[in-house]
């Protein structure tokens, strides 16, 4: 599933491990999910939108709509 999370770290200079931490989502998830080899799970979601600052159907748009 296509995500626009690595974009979003690179503009804001964060790193992996950075997110990683504050959503305490494991960095090997947290790489998979960039990557679309994971299913981002809806509360994995929320955590990374609130910490990122976005909207989740901005990071997220193939999960619109899903809860």
């Amino acid at each position: 599933m296509k995500n626009n999370i690595k974009l979003i770290l690179r503009e804001r200079g964060i790193s992996q491990l950075e997110l990683s931490r504050m959503t305490k989502i494991s960095p090997s998830d947290i790489n998979q999910v960039i990557r679309g080899k994971k299913y981002c799970f809806p509360g994995w979601r929320k955590r990374i939108a609130e910490f990122l600052e976005v909207d989740e159907e901005t990071i997220f748009q193939d999960y619109v709509g899903e809860r």
